[in-house]
């Protein structure tokens, strides 16, 4: 029985006092045994109590300094590692502001470097370019002269022309008189004059080419003057860009020299000797100018020419029109060239009045011969 009672199974649990004892009072099993058992357990579980209060005090006196000592010194340690993380913060910081700076300094080189460049290729592009007006230049004096040979040679060979015309004219004129002994004929005279004619269009026309020649050489070298002017203006400024410095007294006292000359240079400026000068002409102001065989001839009968010209519109083809010659060849006392030489014309005597010089001449040479 005692062995039933006191068996595991009818032992209560460990745990607190109050529940053990509600358990055994309200089962009924309260015997003696039981309560010393109980009494036991309850001294047991009060002196462990205190003595662990004791024991936890101890330990918590013995572990508040360590812990103050051990919290000083990790705050002594996070300081240091917080500064020691600015130290390498800062020398990052300054690795980096190095390299920003050197990157500045290559950019600033790599521009300026870029910039000599350019301005070097400008003074290149710009020294070609007048090394090409150099050589139109002087290709345009050589091709002038080219033109003033072939014109010569024009004029050498037209001169022959006509001295071979006026040759077989005049032989012809000759052996007509000799044959026929006769007046001359009226025909033939008009043929010369309008062989005549037609030499002073041939003239005009050379002169005119010459003239226009002349103007269009006259006209590429002021186009060349003003394009070298241009060049010259840009490369000015050009020049001043590539100098964006602040100036100081020296160079605004340089400056101000500098365009008072060029001032001076502007109100000083003398014409062009080749420069080609055109003046307004009005057709209220145009006077009639004469012909270029009156001009050249003095000899030639401008009424005369007017009235056989009109005359032998009706059998002869009508020629093409002379151009107006320069004003410059009508003030000018001696022409620029004579094509025809030999005889001179005389158109105001008669057919008989030639004929009869012609036959006093030939009786004259008679007599000498005799």
């Amino acid at each position: 029985m005692a062995k039933s009672v006191l068996s595991s199974d009818t032992l209560p649990k460990a745990g607190r006092v109050n529940e053990v004892m509600s358990q055994y009072v309200g089962n009924g099993w309260c015997t003696r045994m039981e309560h010393w058992r109980i009494d036991y357990k309850m001294k047991k579980a009060i002196k462990e109590h205190y003595s662990g209060n004791k024991v936890r005090n101890a330990q918590v006196r013995e572990d508040l300094p360590r812990a103050r000592v051990e919290q000083e010194l990790e705050a002594i340690r996070y300081q240091n590692y917080i500064q020691q993380q600015e130290e390498r913060d800062a020398v990052v910081a300054r690795q980096i502001a190095l390299s920003l700076e050197r990157e500045e300094h290559q950019r600033e080189r790599e521009e300026h470097q870029r910039e000599r460049e350019e301005h070097q290729r400008e003074r290149e592009k710009y020294q070609r370019e007048r090394e090409l007006q150099e050589r139109m230049r002087s290709q345009l004096k050589l091709d002038d002269e080219a033109l003033s040979v072939r014109l010569e040679i024009e004029r050498r060979i037209q001169e022959e022309k006509d001295e071979e015309l006026a040759r077989k004219l005049q032989q012809e004129e000759e052996n007509a008189m000799d044959d026929h002994d006769s007046p001359v004929n009226e025909q033939l005279l008009l043929d010369q004059k309008i062989a005549m004619e037609a030499q002073d269009a041939e003239l005009a026309r050379m002169l005119q080419e010459k003239e226009r020649a002349k103007a269009r050489k006259a006209r590429e070298r002021a186009r060349q003057k003003k394009l070298e002017k241009q060049q010259m203006q840009q490369l000015e400024q050009h020049t001043l860009i590539d100098r964006p410095q602040r100036p100081d007294k020296i160079d605004l006292r340089n400056s101000s020299s500098k365009i008072r000359t060029r001032h001076d240079t502007n109100y000083t400026q003398y014409p062009d000797p080749e420069e080609i000068q055109t003046l307004d002409n009005h057709v209220e102001e145009i006077q009639e100018v004469p012909n270029v065989a009156a001009i050249i001839d003095p000899t030639y009968n401008i009424n005369e020419h007017r009235n056989t010209s009109s005359s032998s519109s009706n059998t002869v083809s009508p020629t093409f029109a002379l151009p107006t010659p320069p004003q410059e060849l009508m003030v000018d006392d001696a022409p620029c060239y004579m094509p025809i030489q030999g005889q001179r014309r005389n158109q105001n005597q008669s057919p008989s009045q030639a004929h009869e010089e012609k036959h006093k001449r030939r009786v004259k040479d008679g007599c000498k011969h005799q």
